[in-house]
C-alpha cells in the first residue's frame, strides 16, 4: 500500500501531494525493513527510482521553460523594447482561477484509499 500511495502522490502532481511524499517514502522504507522480503525491498527501490525519474522530468521541463524565456528576451532585445508578455493586471483572472483549485488539505486520504 505505501508504494501505491507514492504513485498516487506523484500522479496528483501538486505541491501538497509532494509535501506528503516524505511521509509516504518513510512508511515504505519502514514496511520494507519490517517485512524483509524481496518484493517489499523492490517496491521501495522502485518508488525511489520513480521519484528520481519524476525529478529528472521536472528538470527537463524547467530547462524547456528557461529556453523559452531566453528566446523571448533575445527577441525583445533584438526588436522593440515593448514586452510581449501580458501585464500582471491582465492576469488577475488567472489568480482567481488558482484560488478556486482545492488543495489536499481537506482530503481524507483514508477515505481516498479505502
Amino acid at each position: 500500500m505505501p508504494f501505491h500511495t507514492v504513485i498516487c502522490l506523484l500522479v496528483l502532481d501538486m505541491r501538497a501531494s509532494f509535501e506528503r511524499l516524505a511521509e509516504a517514502m518513510h512508511t515504505s522504507r519502514l514496511v520494507a525493513s519490517v517485512y524483509a522480503m524481496d518484493t517489499m525491498k523492490n517496491a521501495c527501490r522502485t518508488a525511489e527510482l520513480l521519484i528520481l525519474l519524476y525529478q529528472r522530468r521536472r528538470r527537463d521541463d524547467i530547462k524547456i521553460l528557461d529556453d523559452l524565456i531566453s528566446m523571448h528576451e533575445e527577441r525583445t532585445e533584438a526588436t522593440v523594447q515593448q514586452p510581449v508578455w501580458p501585464d500582471p493586471d491582465q492576469l488577475s483572472w488567472v489568480e482567481n482561477l488558482v484560488v478556486g483549485i482545492p488543495s489536499l488539505e481537506g482530503i481524507g486520504f483514508e477515505q481516498l484509499f479505502s
